[in-house]
């Protein structure tokens, strides 16, 4: 058994052991000098010299004309959106910048589930405290104010304009990264009258499309009885007729996922491979994704099909280890990112699917005081062409978000 594996929960231990790893690649593996290596093809840039950041990897901050909206506070701490509004701003192409709203819903890993709806409209989630409740926001870029939703949205699909939603009260519980902290008064769901929900984001409408208690007892599992379950990542498709979430549940602090796909009209729910262990994912088109994920006793990341659920590994060129693959608009390339490693540097890579060849295009520091619900993953997402990609970091000292040019790596 590993030194590491003896240390059990013993969190003391396990913190300490991290230290000495941090310091001994810090000080003497010769990385001491440099909060980041970036490849010479690559120019990259601010977005804001403030505190900033946008949210996850599966979303794009920028329009078609090359607006890019970010959010931004004037300090950091792991639960602020308790204690202070985020600001939204919107950085035209012309370099001028407008504060267009703010919201006290937000997370360090999502952001506050920012997403055009089309070159003038965004949606975004907030708390009222009138009504002590959580929704979400449709506003011009000017910031005045379209329509008002009485339900957060998680996952959107602009051209239709539907979204898919969650329960933000059961995330926080099991995943407070992904949660809100605003309710003042805790809200009570059984399984019968929680899961998924979808939006009619033209008339504001929204109806409870699958529970919680449907996808728990679809083709139940042995050892799913008496946990704590929740639902998590969802993601419609291209085409926009079907979506990809994961079931999990938490028994004797083991987490086990399972991965399922189901129509936008709740139709067709399916379980997709992927053995207790399911990660991130992205569309490849309409009917396959690229998943991390452990089949056959294998992790790896695997092309699932979610029309007959047959599968097969992507490729030995590309990333063995978890991180957040987003596939280009040209259908090209896919970026991904690794989480920090012992010497807390994060790896941001791009991957050429034709020549199947993993170019690293830079690694980036991550200061050590940010981890768990604080931590700073790069989340890379593309923008809206294949020369220009977005993501955060800590490695000027600060949580900021950043915009690479990709010209002179073609």
């Amino acid at each position: 058994m590993s030194f590491r594996k003896r240390l059990g929960q013993n969190t003391s231990l396990i913190y300490a052991y991290r230290f000495f790893y941090f310091f001994y690649y810090r000080f003497f593996i010769a990385k001491k000098f440099s909060k980041s290596y970036i490849s010479d093809k690559v120019l990259i840039s601010e977005v804001s010299k403030a505190i900033s950041f946008f949210g996850y990897y599966n979303a794009c901050p920028e329009n078609s004309l090359g607006d890019i909206v970010f959010m931004t506070v004037d300090k950091e701490m792991v639960r602020g959106s308790q204690s202070y509004a985020a600001k939204i701003f919107l950085k035209y192409v012309d370099g001028s910048i407008s504060c267009i709203g703010e919201t006290f819903s937000y997370n360090w890993q999502q952001g506050s589930m920012i997403s055009w709806l089309n070159d003038n409209m965004i949606i975004f989630n907030f708390y009222c405290l009138d009504t002590d409740s959580y929704g979400s926001k449709i506003i011009d870029k000017n910031g005045s104010i379209v329509k008002v939703i009485e339900s957060p949205v998680y996952s959107v699909d602009s051209e239709q304009m539907l979204g898919l939603t969650l329960n933000f009260e059961r995330l926080k519980v099991v995943r407070p990264d992904y949660g809100y902290f605003n309710l003042k008064h805790d809200r009570c769901f059984t399984m019968s009258d929680d899961g998924i929900w979808k939006i009619d984001l033209l008339s504001g409408r929204f109806f409870l499309l699958l529970t919680l208690d449907a996808i728990i007892n679809f083709r139940v599992v042995g050892d799913i009885e008496g946990a704590f379950h929740w639902v998590n990542h969802i993601e419609i498709s291209p085409e926009g007729n079907r979506f990809v979430f994961f079931h999990r549940w938490k028994l004797n602090s083991e987490r086990i996922t399972r991965l399922f796909v189901c129509n936008m009209d709740g139709s067709g729910l399916n379980v997709l491979p992927g053995d207790r262990i399911v990660s991130h994912f992205c569309w490849m088109n309409n009917s396959e994704i690229l998943i991390f994920c452990n089949i056959e006793s294998r992790l790896d990341f695997y092309i699932i099909n979610v029309n007959d659920s047959s599968y097969r590994p992507f490729s030995k060129s590309f990333l063995k280890v978890d991180g957040h693959p987003s596939l280009s608009p040209s259908g090209k390339f896919i970026l991904i990112d690794s989480y920090p490693s012992r010497d807390r540097f994060s790896n941001l890579y791009i991957f050429d699917i034709k020549n199947d060849k993993l170019v690293n295009l830079g690694q980036f520091y991550q200061p050590i005081r940010y981890t768990k619900e604080f931590r700073i993953d790069l989340h890379p997402k593309w923008g809206n062409t294949d020369n220009r990609i977005y993501f955060e970091s800590g490695h000027t000292g600060k949580r900021r978000f950043f915009v690479a040019n990709l010209d002179c790596l073609w």
